[in-house]
């Protein structure tokens, strides 16, 4: 486990105490991504005391980490103001347990995937505060997107890409990008963005891409993801769009850089 690289954990099944803590004795000095998923658990440590993982996470560059209570004062993460605390990271799934990793890290790729709208205020201060200069942001709620951005925009100009857009339910395309994605205007240096997919795909054609350009002419890639097969990118080489077939991803794998 020396070598490990990326360690995604999707966990159903805890029914006793210390079900994860082999976390701590990984021993995996080179993992840049960490991404836990603990659902049932009722012990907000997940087995094991708080200093114990963090010092086996110091080149952790990504992180995404849930569980039931995360929000007890006694989870993991609520010690995280330490700077020792994953000194490298970059990219973060944003909860509101753990908006000061957000306020005291140079965060540049941000996920959101579940977050009160009372709680929009709270993001935008840690983001205000943030060291870092936001270049990626999912918002799995793509009308929170919109809010947040034309809220604050000057925190979003630097933005290369976004998501997740919703599919394309209507024929008419300039009517549905003018009316649903006009907050991308105020993002100048829009590069990419990524559609949560759906047995509406194809609406997503060249001509959406065509009249998006008119209004964004550095975007050159648009990822289409799903939760099943069939996930395909969108590359725009010089005047020419062009679709190929590709694995499955999640926005997640597009935050931690695997779709670069």
């Amino acid at each position: 486990m020396v070598n490990l690289d990326n360690l995604e954990v999707w966990c159903q099944l805890c029914g006793k105490p210390g079900h994860h803590r082999y976390l701590s004795k990984l021993g995996a000095r080179q993992l840049r991504h960490l991404s836990i998923e603990c659902h049932y658990n009722e012990n907000p440590m997940l087995g094991f005391k708080k200093e114990q993982p963090f010092s086996s996470f110091s080149n952790v560059e990504a992180l995404k980490w849930s569980s039931k209570c995360l929000n007890s004062p006694s989870s993991p993460l609520a010690g995280t103001g330490d700077p020792t605390c994953f000194p490298k990271l970059k990219a973060l799934e944003y909860s509101a347990e753990v908006g000061i990793l957000l306020a005291m890290r140079p965060i540049r790729r941000l996920q959101i995937t579940n977050i009160r709208t009372d709680l929009y205020p709270q993001l935008l201060v840690a983001l205000k505060n943030s060291p870092g200069q936001l270049d990626h942001l999912i918002f799995e709620n793509f009308r929170g997107l919109r809010t947040i951005i034309e809220a604050a925009p000057s925190l979003f100009v630097q933005l290369q890409h976004v998501g997740s857009l919703p599919s394309l339910y209507c024929g008419d395309v300039a009517t549905f990008v003018d009316s649903n994605l006009s907050c991308l205007k105020l993002l100048p240096h829009l590069t990419s963005l990524d559609v949560n997919g759906d047995l509406y795909g194809e609406w997503w054609s060249l001509e959406v891409l065509v009249y998006l350009n008119r209004v964004h002419q550095k975007l050159r890639k648009v990822l289409w993801h799903t939760y099943g097969p069939g996930s395909f990118v969108w590359e725009r080489q010089e005047e020419t769009w062009e679709r190929r077939e590709v694995s499955q991803f999640t926005p997640w794998d597009i935050i931690r850089g695997a779709c670069d």
